[in-house]
């Protein structure tokens, strides 16, 4: 949630807990209003520690209610597209796709994604454009290589993408996810030969997870 103000925040969180979550009112919405706000911190660096700050934007990191809260803020986001244009979400990744069949497919999906510029900026969440990028699906030789924008911002083309750890590819094809797993693997193998006796079981588990 960067560059989110306090009272935008609170305001957006207030009226989308009204909206989803209708039995949360009077004292227990008070009491979120008051999780979220008054919040500060400081960092101790070598012993030496910062004058505290305010926090004005985002959950308490590490908290049991930051995942909840950060989804109710955002549950409403597929709603700002059309029709025909279909939104997944998980935690902070955000897809959206549609079928493009004519260049009038295409227009939608462009104003399907301006929409969602307009949202976040709406409710002050800033979209990394450096990881944000365009995956087609095709079946055609030669396909039309369609461009599209966010905040004016050229999305660039992509041939592979990583989604929960599988690897996608334009073409549909695993090829390249089991070339990832192998890869892998093979450095798991090669780690237990060189570094076995230096490693724990959980060590050895956590670093080929």
């Amino acid at each position: 949630m960067k560059c989110l103000k306090k009272d935008a925040k609170l305001t957006r969180f207030t009226s989308t807990l009204r909206k989803h979550l209708t039995n949360i009112k009077g004292n227990l919405l008070r009491w979120f209003k008051d999780y979220l706000s008054g919040r500060f911190q400081r960092v101790t660096v070598h012993g030496v520690t910062s004058q505290p700050l305010p926090v004005l934007s985002g959950v308490p990191q590490g908290s049991i209610l930051g995942p909840i809260l950060f989804l109710i803020y955002v549950n409403d986001l597929p709603d700002s597209v059309s029709q025909d244009t279909a939104v997944s979400m998980f935690a902070d990744d955000t897809k959206c796709h549609r079928a493009v069949r004519n260049p009038q497919d295409r227009e939608i999906l462009q104003s399907d994604l301006n929409n969602i510029t307009n949202w976040c900026q709406d409710w002050r969440m800033d979209s990394n454009k450096s990881k944000c990028g365009v995956l087609q699906f095709t079946r055609c030789l030669q396909p039309t290589i369609n461009q599209y924008t966010l905040a004016d911002i050229p999305v660039k083309p992509l041939t592979c993408v990583k989604d929960l750890g599988v690897s996608i590819t334009k073409d549909m094809k695993w090829n390249q996810h089991v070339q990832d797993l192998s890869s892998k693997a093979n450095k798991c193998w090669v780690l237990s030969r060189e570094q076995r006796p230096a490693f724990t079981i959980k060590e050895f588990e956590k670093y080929c997870t």
